[in-house]
Parts: structure tokens; C-alpha cells; sequence
């Protein structure tokens, strides 16, 4: 694809994810995905603003289990999430997480991607996202530290 190259997560954004992570409460995170055709699951984000009492989940996360290896759709807006994601991936399938794709720069769409990333996880995204994110990491960061 034109544009598009696969790339690990950048430090950048495994140090943001892994910063947010400490600031997490205790208890633990139960997600719930819902199986939407076969192989296919979303785990659906509160449809209000980003708070502490919905983890900042207020976007939608997915993923497809191939035979190959698990397509995670967004890794939502936090480390922790992006744990209590895997656990519920492997509640599903005893397939490796592999491959990652952010559909866009907002930053509870992908400030879990620290924590897939310490596997072999691969992401799929442009450079013009890569510069987004950072761009919105540096706006939202501050604020995003009292929900998360």
C-alpha cells in the first residue's frame, strides 16, 4: 500500500502509555468483548467523555483472530486497558497477538500501544498518524493524568 509501511511503536509512545499506567487505580479490569461475525470482537467505550470511573474508554476497540495471529483494532487509552485487552483476547483464542492498526490520532485510541508492543507486535500506520499522535500526546497528556 502507497504511504503505508509497518513499523515498531516508537519509544515515544510506549514511554507515554507506560507513564499513564502508574497513575491507573488497583482494581482490577475486566473488558467484555462482543463477538460481532466469526473471528471478529469489539469491546465497545463508554459514549460520554473520557473519565477515571470508564478508564478513559470512551472509544471502540477491536480485533480479529486469524489463523496466523490476532489483528488488534486500537489499543485504547491506557496501558492498563490495553493489559485487560490482551487478557480478554486470551480468554478467546490462544493466539499470539501480532499486529496492531490506530485508526486515528485521538489518544484513547491508542496510548495502550506500549504494552502490545512488548511482544512481536507489528503496527500498521502512516507517518503523518506517528507525527499526529505525538502532536496530540503533548496537548491531551496533561489532562488525560487526572482521569487516567
Amino acid at each position: 500500500m502507497s504511504g503505508w509501511r509497518i513499523q515498531p511503536m516508537s519509544k515515544f509512545i510506549f514511554a507515554t502509555g507506560l507513564l499513564l499506567s502508574f497513575a491507573a487505580n488497583s482494581a482490577e479490569l475486566v473488558l467484555k468483548p462482543v463477538k460481532i461475525a466469526p473471528d471478529i470482537y469489539a469491546v465497545i467505550g463508554d459514549l460520554g467523555n473520557q473519565t477515571f470511573e470508564n478508564e478513559g474508554l470512551n472509544s471502540n476497540l477491536g480485533f480479529v483472530v486469524t489463523g496466523d495471529g490476532v489483528l488488534v483494532i486500537n489499543t485504547g487509552p491506557s496501558m492498563r486497558v490495553a493489559r485487560a485487552l490482551q487478557i480478554a483476547i486470551g480468554k478467546i483464542t490462544a493466539q499470539p497477538v501480532k499486529w496492531g492498526v490506530n485508526l486515528n490520532s485521538q489518544n484513547h485510541y491508542w496510548l495502550g500501544n506500549g504494552h502490545l508492543n512488548r511482544g512481536a507486535l507489528r503496527s500498521w500506520h502512516t507517518k503523518k498518524l506517528t507525527r499526529s499522535c505525538a502532536k496530540s500526546a503533548r496537548r491531551n497528556l496533561p489532562a488525560a493524568r487526572d482521569y487516567l
